[in-house]
């Protein structure tokens, strides 16, 4: 029962990882859209993306700082929840387990 329980959380925190993963590439392509070619007093940091500079606003900075670190956390928690659930990661699919 515990297990099916872990199991469920990290299926549910590796959809989140997915769904955030694409929602923080979403919001990097549209801060980079409406970023300025040259910096004034409120787009003042820097954007790299492929050579291509634009300037932000911090607060839009702040926001994807915080997806730097909130993706990879959940990934990791997803991975730890689904092998504490059950989920065979070094066996061949399951295969290999006795029933």
């Amino acid at each position: 029962m515990i297990k099916k329980k872990l199991y469920n959380i990290g299926v549910i925190l590796f959809l989140t990882f997915i769904a955030s993963a694409y929602y923080s590439t979403k919001l990097k392509h549209s801060y980079l859209n409406m970023g300025k070619d040259s910096p004034t007093l409120t787009h003042s940091t820097p954007l790299n993306e492929r050579g291509s500079i634009k300037y932000i606003t911090s607060k839009q900075d702040k926001n994807l700082k915080i997806f730097r670190i909130m993706i990879p956390a959940i990934f990791i928690l997803s991975v730890i929840f689904l092998y504490k659930g059950g989920i065979p990661f070094n066996t061949r699919a399951g295969l290999d387990k006795k029933q």
